[in-house]
């Protein structure tokens, strides 16, 4: 440490970006008790619903979501593990538990982003467990910030557990892939094998991902010749890519490509996703996405003397990551023609902020290691740090001011102005309706001012449009119809 500079321990300053991404994350699980179903969340819940409805006790309502699997496994996608979870959504068992999606879905997205990053930052590259928390921290504080789609990243049960949840999930899987490569033993391995089992029969752009990463760890691994952590990953590299391919060749994708009018073909699909990467990640470098690598920067900075790792090929680094952030458009792609939904976007959007962060923090390593410093640093130099810290909330503003689409603000107005507790009253309005049995078409009112977090999708004043006959099949209706604002 030089004399009489001033320095801001490194573990305050992670302590700090925890506590802001707590205070980030808490107003959106507080909303959460306003969240109701809608779209998909009944036409997948139905069998278990009715299940449960006519008598039928929890090992009953299990058994019909299984067979409600098989037949879409067989007319519809190969996303095995993905539809049975949706057909268990929450308010299967009661509405009043629809608010759990919320919490569920940042449980699984957190816990793995916080464990993958710890993981990294301590195994890997030989850091304290604090660095860790502080990059996790504070690209869980960008992405609940910036998230493009947020109702479909929490709220919206089926598309949510789609990708989010099996996001969150997958980052977990690699970081047990990297302590099983280094460590061994039979349960971590077992357990791998049993993620890996469970992840390839998610969506198929979290199971591409994942099997890119296995490959380039194989890669790496003969580069290095280390034939012991090759075979330990064996066996659940195995797992996933059988289990992938049992997904990706199911029956009903190509029922369902019959419905598409016209995809490009895999080479045009590729070039077309190496486009897109590179539009989004143009598109998506908004100010306090550079704010908040601007505070990690100088937390790396001041780490980086006393990382033992070599960081000896930062542009090979870049180019991979870049490849494989654009991968994640591909399946999308060439399936269907186009980048893919939001929910879909979302968690591109968190590969994106996570690998755009470690990108930064290996070529400080790389320049870092280049000069001559050799003292150890306890923290990141003061007075730099605290002007990029009050630069933070001025970027948010700006960012705010000139795109929009900043995911607090939006909660805030939605609890502070009751917008969020009448489209709940509203819903459960609805409900007093379906639920009696006496009312065989159901005519509902349209929702007064649905707060941007919470709709994703609702009704329409056509009974046979596809969510109208989704719900009246959950209800046990002849018909539900949308009555139009002025008759309402």
């Amino acid at each position: 440490m030089q004399p009489g500079v001033h320095r801001l321990p490194s573990h305050v300053l992670a302590g700090l970006i925890l506590c802001v991404f707590i205070l980030c994350l808490l107003p959106l699980l507080y909303l959460a008790r306003y969240d109701v179903p809608c779209a998909d969340d009944y036409i997948y819940g139905t069998p278990a619903h009715l299940t449960l409805v006519h008598g039928g006790d929890l090992g009953d309502a299990i058994s019909a979501a299984l067979k409600h699997t098989a037949s879409v496994y067989r007319t519809w996608q190969g996303s095995y593990t993905a539809v049975f979870l949706m057909c268990l959504q929450p308010a299967v068992f009661s509405e009043s538990f629809y608010w759990l999606t919320a919490w569920l879905m940042s449980a699984s997205l957190f816990g793995g982003l916080f464990t993958l990053c710890l993981c990294l930052m301590n195994n890997v590259f030989g850091l304290p467990r604090h660095m860790g928390n502080a990059l996790a921290g504070m690209v869980g504080i960008l992405y609940l910030l910036l998230m493009p789609y947020p109702s479909e990243t929490l709220y919206w049960y089926n598309g949510c557990i789609y990708y989010t949840f099996f996001h969150g999930f997958a980052m977990l899987a690699v970081a047990l892939a990297i302590s099983t490569a280094r460590e061994g033993g039979i349960y971590r391995i077992t357990g791998l094998s049993l993620l890996a089992a469970f992840l390839g029969g998610g969506n198929l752009v979290t199971g591409l991902t994942l099997c890119l990463l296995a490959l380039s760890g194989v890669v790496l691994l003969l580069l290095q010749k280390n034939a012991a952590a090759l075979r330990r990953l064996l066996i659940p590299i195995l797992v996933l890519m059988i289990c992938f391919c049992i997904n990706v060749f199911a029956p009903g994708y190509d029922m369902r490509q019959m419905d598409v009018n016209h995809v490009p073909d895999a080479v045009s699909a590729v070039t077309e996703s190496f486009r897109k990467g590179f539009e989004y990640a143009i598109f998506w470098c908004r100010l306090p996405v550079l704010g908040g690598l601007l505070v990690l920067g100088l937390l790396f900075w001041a780490a980086l003397p006393g990382c033992p790792f070599h960081f000896r090929f930062p542009g090979l680094v870049s180019l991979w990551s870049y490849c494989l952030f654009s991968a994640m458009f591909c399946p999308s792609m060439y399936a269907q023609g186009w980048e893919g939904p939001g929910r879909l976007q979302n968690i591109i959007f968190c590969s994106y902020l996570l690998l755009i962060a470690l990108n930064l923090f290996y070529w400080m390593g790389w320049l870092r290691q280049r000069g001559e410093a050799k003292e150890t640093a306890v923290g990141p130099r003061l007075l730099p740090t605290l002007v990029a810290l009050a630069l933070c909330p001025v970027l948010l503003a700006a960012s705010a001011m000139l795109r929009g689409g900043i995911s607090l603000a939006s909660a805030y107005t939605a609890l502070s102005r009751g917008q969020a507790a009448v489209y709940y009253q509203e819903a459960q309005a609805r409900l007093v309706i379906l639920k009696d049995p006496s009312i065989r078409v159901a005519e509902l009112k349209p929702y007064s001012d649905p707060p941007y977090l919470l709709f994703f999708d609702d009704l329409y004043d056509d009974p046979d449009a596809w969510q109208n006959r989704d719900m009246a099949n959950y209800y046990e209706k002849e018909q539900v119809i949308l009555v139009p604002q002025e008759t309402a």
